[in-house]
């Protein structure tokens, strides 16, 4: 993560003189769900759940129709389950703080500009809940908590995004796709991985 985040700062610093820099807000929904793997027992199923990310990027304009665009993010993520005690629906909640560097094409076509991008993440995880409901109106939350035990998920989470949208009158809408590459899982035997479907609104300042 650190490594992402000093990349972002390099290019921001460096390449300023010499390319066109944009700064942009970027606001959106997200509609998280996690793949799952165990060599022993029953796999959970698993459904999308709903979250939201918020945070800023720089658009570094090399050319006319290649940019690099890192960026900081607040993010949550998580997922929903049926747990057979009580028949209570569980949706698990999991913020992160979420680098990511991405290329991007433009193609520009009248005032309408066509976005293809692609890029790797980091993301730290900082808390995490998990909030049940029944039929027969029994609620209860518990706090997830991210470490290295093995009821514990791993903070550190490595991926990659790919993203597709338009740009008009300098605002940006994207639809993307996240993909975890680390195990969360500190237990033996079992996998989980983050996935995230993304609706984004960046809007830029400055630049081209």
């Amino acid at each position: 993560m650190k490594i992402l985040l000093l990349a972002s700062i390099f290019f921001a610093l460096t390449l300023s003189g010499n390319a066109q820099v944009s700064f942009g807000v970027n606001t959106g929904f997200n509609l998280p769900d996690v793949y799952t793997t165990e060599e022993v027992g029953p796999v959970p199923n698993t459904s999308i759940g709903f979250g939201y990310h918020l945070g800023g990027i720089l658009e570094i304009a090399f050319t006319n129709y290649f940019f690099i665009q890192p960026g900081i993010m607040f993010t949550t993520k998580g997922f929903q389950f049926d747990e057979g005690t009580h028949s209570q629906s569980v949706t698990c909640t999991l913020d992160y703080i979420e680098v990511p560097v991405n290329a991007m094409f433009k193609i520009t076509s009248g005032t309408l500009k066509y976005l293809i991008y692609g890029g790797p993440y980091a993301a730290y995880g900082l808390a995490g809940i998990a909030a049940g409901a029944s039929a027969i109106s029994y609620t209860s939350t518990e706090q997830i908590s991210f470490g290295k035990n093995g009821n514990e998920l791993r903070p550190f989470d490595l991926g990659f995004n790919i993203g597709t949208g338009i740009e008009v009158n300098r605002i940006q809408y994207i639809v993307q796709f996240g993909l975890g590459l680390r195990n969360m899982s500190n237990s033996p035997g079992e996998t989980i991985n983050n996935y995230v479907f993304g609706i984004s609104g960046i809007y830029l300042i400055g630049g081209r």
